[in-house]
């Protein structure tokens, strides 16, 4: 086992994301590499990647700023869960290619996005420091989400409906179907519209069900606008705010970003904050009849069905999620998952 205290790296990140959940994986990894320093993305200049250039490695939050990327001489762990599935990511991976130091760039994205053996398979972890604590339980559903409204892409709304209910790898779907490698040639990164879009598409579905039983429950919904004066809305709130909120919470939606293998940050969240997680039916949260429980899908009213069930009968529930919470704790123990996967990107960046 690799002595990792001795490694010193960065990890790079936009300032406002450190604001939000995704700040806590800083503050989780420096846990386990303590010479790991923080450096927003804004700030870099010449100066700083001189002194990057002398750490181990560095880890990047997302393929910001390409240009930056460049200027790096060490190996490089860029984090993109959805791996070329979105325009941006896509236009930095073709910049990318083109760099001299490609072979040091490693990507860390779900099983379903891994393209080329520099690719990491991302299970991401728990935030095992989020501890417990006797608090109220004064909100009856929380819902964590993005304001992502593309009308122009209306026209992809037929084609994007028909996977609503698909929770498989739907990069693989598209590999093997003429007709989709087709659309994608004649209309530029068809793809990854149709990703966003399905993402949409499915927010939609889940504040349809929210705004039919909001007048009988206390429902949040934090950073995305439900247009429901029964629904208590939070345009903004950084990762302590989040925590508190979930903390009061009996129940958190998590709706992944089409990943097949990556547990959804919000899961991590849901466990040790002592929420019962309602999940999307992904392969990765498949575990004895836990997903018969807790798994939702877009078919009619089953959401709702879920939730006035949890509602009705919460002591029960709490107690049975609790069951499961262990089970995915214990299996997902985040150091050993952590170890694992630096082990597997220093073995590809020959880092010694």
């Amino acid at each position: 086992m690799k002595n990792f205290e001795k490694y010193r790296c960065s990890f790079l990140i936009r300032k406002d994301e450190f604001q939000q959940i995704a700040g806590l994986v800083y503050l989780h990894y420096k846990k386990i590499f303590p010479k790991m320093n923080l450096i927003f993305i804004e700030k870099i200049n010449d100066s700083i990647i001189k002194k990057i250039n002398s750490q181990s490695f560095i880890w990047i939050r997302k393929p910001y700023k390409a240009n930056i990327l460049k200027k790096i001489n060490i190996p490089i762990l860029v984090q993109d869960e959805r791996f070329r599935s979105n325009e941006f990511s896509e236009k930095q991976f073709k910049q990318f290619k083109s760099f001299e130091n490609r072979n040091k760039i490693f990507f860390l994205t779900d099983k379903s996005y891994n393209l080329d053996s520099h690719c990491i398979n991302d299970p991401f972890f728990l935030f095992t420091e989020l501890k417990k604590k006797k608090i109220k339980k004064d909100i009856d559903v929380l819902f964590i989400g993005t304001q992502k409204n593309e009308n122009s892409m209306k026209i992809f709304d037929g084609m994007a409906s028909n996977f609503l209910n698909f929770f498989g790898d739907f990069r693989k779907k598209f590999r093997r179907d003429i007709k989709y490698n087709f659309l994608n040639l004649l209309e530029p990164n068809f793809f990854a519209k149709m990703v966003t879009r399905i993402k949409y598409l499915r927010r939609v579905s889940i504040f349809k069900s929210l705004k039919y039983l909001s007048a009988k429950y206390k429902f949040y919904s934090i950073g995305y606008d439900p247009n429901c004066s029964t629904i208590k809305y939070i345009p903004f709130a950084n990762k302590e705010k989040v925590i508190q909120y979930a903390r009061r919470s009996k129940i958190l939606i998590i709706n992944t970003s089409m990943h097949t293998y990556t547990i959804n940050e919000r899961f991590s969240l849901a466990l040790p904050l002592g929420c019962i997680a309602l999940v999307e039916k992904y392969p990765q949260y498949k575990y004895k009849n836990f997903l018969q429980k807790y798994g939702f899908s877009y078919s009619r009213s089953n959401l709702e069905k879920k939730l006035i069930r949890i509602l009705s009968n919460y002591q029960y529930y709490k107690n049975d999620f609790a069951k499961y919470n262990k089970v995915f704790t214990n299996k997902l123990n985040s150091k050993k998952v952590v170890r694992n996967l630096f082990k597997t990107f220093f073995i590809k960046s020959k880092i010694n």
